[in-house]
């Protein structure tokens, strides 16, 4: 399996599990979680790696647990993947600091320490009052000459979009927009 896939794997088979159907709080934890399911993920990369013979692949990683009973958004992300928090009329990127250095960082580079991890990730927790959406996209949705000119205002207005869709079709709705959103600017960044 190459990175991206061996992530989600790690993530769906051993991490989502416990995050979901725990009562335990991540309030106060979630830190030591998200460091510990990012360490996880690398090595679920490099295992694959040495056990297929290929080189090492990088890829990146957003995670977004949306926890009501504690009323919290819980977030991590490495690379240049997206997660957008939704709120009224505005979406705002919380994987957009990157890191704490503000450098660009992967999965995949050998590095599972939880310090190396945390230097190279962005993570935390935002209020869910008020919040209207979580959206997650790949990095090709900012791609300069791929994505669209601002994805935050894009994010945004699907999203206000798809609000007055009906409750079981929002997410559907939200998603078929930003990817015809996105091939849109393709198309127009490619035609000159």
């Amino acid at each position: 399996a190459d990175a991206s896939e061996a992530a989600l794997g790690c993530v769906l088979q051993t991490l989502a599990p416990p995050w979901t159907s725990s009562p335990r709080p991540l309030r106060g934890a979630w830190e030591e979680e998200a460091l510990s399911g990012l360490a996880a993920c690398e090595a679920a990369i490099v295992k694959g790696a040495a056990s297929g013979g290929r080189r090492l692949s990088r890829t990146t990683l957003a995670i977004g647990l949306v926890r009501p009973a504690e009323g919290l958004l819980f977030f991590a992300s490495i690379g240049d993947s997206h997660l957008y928090e939704v709120r009224r009329d505005s979406a705002r990127d919380l994987a957009g600091e990157r890191s704490r250095s503000g450098r660009l960082f992967f999965l995949g580079g050998g590095h599972d320490s939880r310090a190396a991890l945390r230097e190279r990730c962005v993570l935390g927790a935002e209020a869910l009052a008020g919040l209207r959406a979580v959206v997650l996209a790949t990095d090709g949705l900012s791609e300069r000459g791929v994505g669209v000119d601002d994805p935050a205002l894009t994010v945004a207005r699907v999203s206000a979009r798809a609000a007055r869709a009906p409750e079981t079709q929002r997410a559907l709705e939200t998603s078929r927009s930003l990817v015809n959103a996105a091939l849109e600017a393709h198309r127009h960044n490619t035609s000159g």
